[in-house]
């Protein structure tokens, strides 16, 4: 895309580019949306177009009054233009030449993905049974090849494969031998000559030349360096870059040059030595040999040195955890990338040294495998790490600090719509603050500071209550409150009640009832009932298997319960079950049992329910589905006696985690929601791929409001599909 800067014009041409670039961002966004439906212009992507937007602007008023965001609405453009979710956890990734395409490795070949939009074009199957523990792909100069490096399954032997993009075939498979892993791969301006480096163990690397003609390993090299080796193709030779530390401790960069001349061997050309101080041994080397500038990221800092004189151009700290440091220089050296924390940072090149460009919120942690790779044109950068892969423009941001998002995101936003569906509450875990919003207008009327951390929230009639801290917090939408900048707020002071609730267990607070009647807390194997008006424990449960997630059915009259079981659970349970079969058998003589397929008996009910009884106050033993020995998931029920009924979910109802199905106007593929209906099944909203995130429960529907925790805003959005 052209810049003001690229354009010279006698008129004021800033309006026309800034609705190109918008129109740019509208089409890229909802690529999808549009391609499904050019109906769903109107009835999905303008629904969701930034408030800012020029599109929005010139096109609203054709937009029905339904769908509509009540909550959320973003303000700008999303940099990141596309995401997707990947098989593969961690593959390998490059761009082609002409920078419309990235060839993405996967555990059974190659895909060929669209740079701007990341969609699927093709795949190629790779037939030699290869490992994707390593993997390193390269396009050949002219764009019409690909080479992949790959190791065998338990070896370091590796085997080349080389396709021709057009049609599939493979046009050379190259057996290299027992090199190692591959981390690098590079063809020759001329495509004569493949370069391959390989790691076996830590700044070890074997550098290995092959003619792409014959298939032949020219010669193979080992040498030290703490950085994958960087390749880079000149005009009649490959150069790549290693490095070592001299007896001074600093750094020294070794530029390497192979040519047709030199039988394949490498040639040590040039070394730059560069001054610096390591904070730590845990860190990681980048070097842009476009700019020969070194940048050192660790737990502490992000360092920018000049290769040449040891110039800082950039001293920033920063606190990582310890792996995270993924990073990476665009080809003409001018922007570096990097992480800190669940955020990336572009640092661009100016006059007076590095300065912040950008910061893009990650859906996936660096610290497990994560990765960048520039365009050739260094105009976008794709991110990619545990499943999941990502790509933003960087060069035409037109204010790039709006571009940096909030990054406590990440810190789990709760909601909680009112019984008659007219307000919401939304809360963010680690901030104590809950906004209630009216859902006709749009407008908070009640900001409150529960000060402490919030675990989970209830609104019934014009009350919220607020669960966190072993205490359940209520305020009145009516009540006491002060104002402050037009907003009414209120404390701990102005609350209804702060109710107690203390255990000897050490138990963490789980959840409320939708009555705000009932308070739920568990610890490892301990569950426990409290009266959320007083405190007072109604009924407490232990369980063979540790407790994993809960939630309350719709009438509030049982508690869905998902385990963490084991072999070990199960082997006790045979143990505890047999023991008090015999202490009990003359007891239950007389009494119905039923047998599983293990050998366990149940206690039959006038009813033919399965249940467990003790009296109160006793341990009860959980019984687990014979069918998901596991993660079962159970229906756990209490009364006044102190019995538990343990049940099998209905077929009806999904786990916790998957509690809505395509049957009540819902499309999911994979675990992402694509579109959703109304509850009059008159209006569909189709979601564009940046808002079906997996990383985390990311969307809730109750029948006509639609929540969706994007990672990039920092609240919830909620969509309302159609009026009352």
């Amino acid at each position: 895309m052209l810049t003001r800067t690229q354009i010279k014009s006698s008129v004021d041409i800033g309006p026309l580019l800034d609705t190109a670039s918008d129109c740019f961002h509208f089409v890229t966004e909802f690529f999808e949306v549009i391609s499904t439906s050019a109906t769903h212009i109107y009835n999905s992507a303008l629904a969701l177009t930034p408030k800012s937007s020029i599109v929005r602007k010139l096109y609203s008023r054709f937009v029905h009054p339904s769908p509509r965001v009540v909550v959320g609405l973003p303000t700008s453009w999303d940099p990141r233009i596309a995401s997707v979710v990947l098989l593969t956890q961690y593959p390998d990734l490059t761009w082609s030449p002409c920078g419309r395409f990235v060839a993405v490795s996967t555990n059974t070949g190659i895909e060929f993905r669209d740079s701007t939009t990341l969609e699927k074009l093709s795949a190629l199957e790779s037939p030699m049974g290869l490992s994707q523990s390593a993997v390193a792909i390269t396009y050949s100069p002219n764009g019409r090849l690909l080479a992949c490096a790959c190791t065998r399954p338990s070896s370091f032997e590796i085997a080349i494969a080389i396709w021709d993009i057009q049609t599939g075939g493979i046009v050379k498979a190259i057996h290299g031998g027992e090199l190692g892993y591959p981390r690098s791969m590079l063809y020759s301006s001329d495509g004569r000559m493949l370069l391959v480096a390989c790691g076996k163990a830590q700044y070890r690397w074997t550098v290995c030349t092959f003619d792409t003609a014959s298939g032949e390993r020219v010669c193979s090299d080992e040498l030290g360096s703490e950085f994958d080796p960087v390749f880079w193709a000149e005009k009649d030779a490959i150069r790549f870059a290693t490095s070592h530390r001299n007896d001074d401790d600093d750094l020294c960069i070794d530029i390497w040059e192979i040519t047709s001349t030199s039988s394949g061997h490498p040639t040590k050309i040039d070394s730059l030595c560069v001054h610096h101080e390591f904070d730590s041994h845990n860190h990681q080397i980048f070097f842009s040999p476009a700019s020969l500038r070194v940048a050192v990221v660790s737990v502490n800092s992000t360092v920018i040195r000049d290769a040449r004189d040891s110039n800082a151009l950039l001293e920033a700290s920063a606190s990582r955890t310890l792996g995270d440091y993924a990073g990476h220089f665009s080809p003409d050296g001018n922007l570096f990338a990097c992480t800190e924390q669940q955020e990336v940072q572009v640092w661009k090149a100016a006059p007076e040294g590095y300065v912040l460009w950008a910061k893009f919120p990650l859906r996936f942690p660096a610290a497990a495998g994560g990765a960048f790779a520039f365009s050739t044109d260094s105009g976008s950068v794709i991110g990619w790490g545990s499943g999941i892969m990502e790509v933003w423009k960087v060069d035409h941001l037109v204010n790039p600090q709006a571009s940096e998002q909030p990054s406590d995101f990440w810190n789990s936003h709760l909601v909680a719509f009112s019984t008659d569906k007219t307000h919401v509450a939304i809360g963010r875990a680690s901030s104590g603050i809950v906004k209630v919003v009216n859902l006709h207008s749009g407008v908070p009327e009640l900001v409150v500071n529960a000060d402490m951390e919030i675990v989970d929230i209830k609104m019934v009639g014009d009350t919220v209550a607020v669960l966190g801290g072993m205490r359940v917090v209520i305020w009145s939408l009516t009540g006491r409150s002060y104002e402050e900048h037009g907003v009414r707020r209120a404390g701990l002071d102005e609350s209804l009640k702060i109710v107690e609730v203390l255990f000897d267990y050490g138990l963490d607070p789980r959840l409320l009832d939708d009555q705000c009647q009932k308070a739920v807390l568990s610890y490892a194997d301990i569950m426990v009932f409290s009266d959320a008006n007083t405190g007072a424990c109604l009924m407490e449960f232990h369980s063979p298997s540790r407790f994993r997630e809960s939630r309350f059915s719709p009438d509030g009259r049982q508690l869905w319960v998902s385990f963490v079981h084991s072999k070990y659970d199960d082997d006790c349970e045979d143990e505890e079950l047999e023991a008090d079969e015999g202490d009990e058998g003359d007891e239950n003589e007389g009494e119905s049992k039923s047998e599983t397929d293990e050998g366990e008996s149940r206690s039959e009910t006038d009813e033919g329910e399965s249940k467990l009884e003790t009296d109160e106050g006793d341990d009860i033993l959980g019984i687990l589905d014979d069918e998901e020995p596991e993660q079962g998931f159970e229906i756990v029920e209490g009364d006044e006696a102190g019995q538990v009924t343990l049940m099998p979910l209905p077929e009806d109802v999904q786990p916790p985690d998957y509690p809505w199905k395509s049957s009540e106007g819902y499309k999911i593929e994979g675990l992402t929601i694509q579109w959703v209906v109304d509850r009059d099944r008159k209006r569909l909203l189709w979601l564009p791929p940046h808002w079906r995130t997996t990383y985390e429960k990311t969307w809730r529907w109750n029948g006509n409001f639609l929540v969706l925790r994007k990672s990039t805003l920092p609240e919830p959005v909620i969509v309302q599909l159609s009026l009352d």
